[in-house]
């Protein structure tokens, strides 16, 4: 049994309502006639359309390298990352003539090899090293020198030195989810398009 051939055309003319039987190629009303979409788009239309396809397939495709390999070149990752206590110092210094003259400067240093909020006894701790810190200052540039201040304790997150198992294996799980989210923006990629602009074989009356 023959299956009957499916009309894309349509049983009349979009542009003047004229039955056109399945057979025919030109509406006998206005002289339209049955072609694809390709037909129908000028050189400046074809020229855009292949560019906006084009950037979308290379947006995605752009993302979806650049966050497969990311992970191997970052060492927070391969390497894995390990909290430490940090205490933020600011000195104040003049010059030993100008003694009126004076300049604050930061620097950061490592209180602990742990979170700050992880430290027993944190008080004395603190208190304890902010005074060699400040001995230090005093004695490195004894002459300049004139006061030094605690701004704040945080923790921060270290880098390890070597690289690590679990960061191996947290980059290969996210260049596999890279692949698994790229190839779902791809097979999403081509319907929406394909919604919102046709495909340049479809099936279209053209009236020039």
């Amino acid at each position: 049994m023959n299956t009957p051939e499916i009309d894309h055309y349509g049983p009349t003319c979009p542009f003047c309502s004229t039955s056109v039987p399945a057979y025919a190629t030109v509406c006998s009303g206005c002289g339209a006639r049955k072609g694809r979409r390709s037909e129908n788009l000028g050189t400046g239309s074809a020229i855009m359309r292949m560019a906006i396809w084009a950037n979308t397939i290379g947006l995605i495709l752009f993302f979806m390298v650049y966050m497969f390999f990311s992970p191997w070149f970052d060492e927070s990752v391969i390497n894995g990352t390990s909290p430490v206590c940090m205490m933020d110092i600011r000195i104040q210094s003049s010059p030993p003539l100008l003694p009126n003259l004076k300049s604050w400067s930061s620097k950061s240093f490592r209180l602990a090899d742990v979170a700050c909020d992880k430290l027993d006894n944190f008080a004395a701790i603190e208190s304890r090293f902010f005074a060699q810190v400040r001995e230090r200052e005093f004695k490195s540039v004894r002459h300049a020198v004139t006061d030094v201040r605690k701004e704040q304790t945080r923790t921060f997150q270290t880098v390890n030195r070597s690289p690590t198992m679990a960061g191996y294996i947290e980059a290969a799980v996210r260049s596999l989810l890279a692949m698994f989210f790229g190839g779902i923006a791809m097979k999403l990629a081509h319907p929406i398009w394909k919604r919102v602009f046709g495909r340049l074989t479809d099936p279209l009356w053209i009236r020039k």
